[in-house]
């Protein structure tokens, strides 16, 4: 299986891809940076499936919104792991 997961921050990018590659599934770690080059991974990398992480700069609220446009354009699952919990429940988990 392929995953596209979305995040730059070194303190969550070096974790859980790993656990999925040492897994033997295929992934590509990316920031979003923008719509299009968002599409443009999609297109190339087609993943199985695609993960957002906690509130970092990549994930900020205003990246969330026109992410959350482009996941729902396509038919791709999204995972978004919940890590700051509850204490960016409304701005950041709800919205997803």
């Amino acid at each position: 299986m392929r995953v596209l997961y979305l995040e730059s921050d070194p303190m969550w990018m070096h974790g859980l891809p790993g656990g999925f590659r040492d897994a033997g599934y295929e992934v590509l770690v990316s920031s979003p940076v923008s719509r299009e080059h968002l599409r443009h991974i999609l297109n190339e990398f087609s993943p199985d499936f695609m993960i957002t992480v906690g509130s970092t700069k990549d994930n900020s609220p205003q990246n969330q919104r026109w992410l959350s446009q482009v996941i729902h354009e396509t038919s791709i699952p999204h995972i978004y792991w919940a890590t700051e919990d509850p204490i960016y429940m409304l701005t950041c988990s709800l919205p997803y």
